[in-house]
């Protein structure tokens, strides 16, 4: 990745943020790995035994990280829901690489670059995983980490599927963009944190580079979703990924 790549996202991602931590204790096995010399957690959820090893979802938080203790935290309520429909889901917390547990307006000067990397690394840890499909690894960034979801998806082919869940995209990155892999972008049309027509120009671009995609923008939600918004777009992401390759 160019890291003037990096540097044009910096006026979005001051703002970015995550949804309410919603509590819940669902059962994990720890699939750390190393970047940068800093171990970070990668939390794994697996689905039911099944006969074959299944797709897994990528999940990148929010600009408020996934809040304290451990295990997905604030991610939890949205990775069991997919695991419950199938799908491995990995919870990247990749503010352990700069010791962070909510980002500032400092922290994309400071961060961007090296929560890229990191994210880069998850996958690569995820390739190497025994218990998942590493033909099928999908990318899902919530906020500020499907602002991040979107540049890594571009860049690593090992991504077979994107979902952006209410996250950014600056127009400055087009030129740069070659390819992308199957696409989903969710926004909420009251977005006030990131204008939908990020949104919406990110649908436009996976359009004009030839790959499928859907773009699904809910009138009444804002920048996270109204609970029956929610259900639907989790519905959505499980069947968009599950069509990928």
């Amino acid at each position: 990745m160019d890291m003037r790549l990096g540097l044009r996202l910096l006026p979005l991602l001051a703002a970015l943020f995550v949804t309410r931590a919603l509590p819940a204790a669902v059962p994990f096995e720890s699939a750390d790995f190393t970047s940068g010399g800093k171990k970070i957690r990668l939390d794994l959820l697996l689905p039911a035994p099944a006969a074959s090893k299944p797709p897994v979802i990528l999940l990148a938080h929010g600009a408020n990280g996934t809040g304290e203790g451990p295990g997905p935290g604030s991610c939890a309520a949205l990775a069991q829901a997919l695991q419950q429909r199938g799908f491995a889901v990995a919870v990247v917390h990749y503010f352990d690489r700069t010791g962070v547990t909510v980002a500032d307006a400092a922290s994309p000067v400071r961060d961007l670059p090296l929560w890229y990397t990191t994210l880069t690394d998850a996958v690569g840890a995820l390739a190497k995983h025994p218990a998942v499909d590493r033909r099928r690894i999908h990318l899902l960034g919530i906020s500020l980490g499907g602002t991040l979801a979107v540049t890594v998806a571009a860049f690593d082919p090992r991504v077979q599927g994107l979902v952006s869940w209410f996250g950014g995209f600056q127009p400055a990155t087009e030129s740069q963009i070659k390819r992308l892999p199957p696409t989903l972008v969710l926004h909420g049309e009251q977005d006030r944190v990131v204008p939908v027509e990020q949104a919406r120009r990110l649908a436009a671009v996976a359009q004009r580079l030839g790959g499928r995609h859907e773009l699904k923008i809910y009138p009444d939600s804002g920048h996270g979703f109204q609970a029956a918004d929610q259900q639907d777009a989790i519905a959505r992401v499980a069947a968009f990924l599950q069509a990928a390759k």
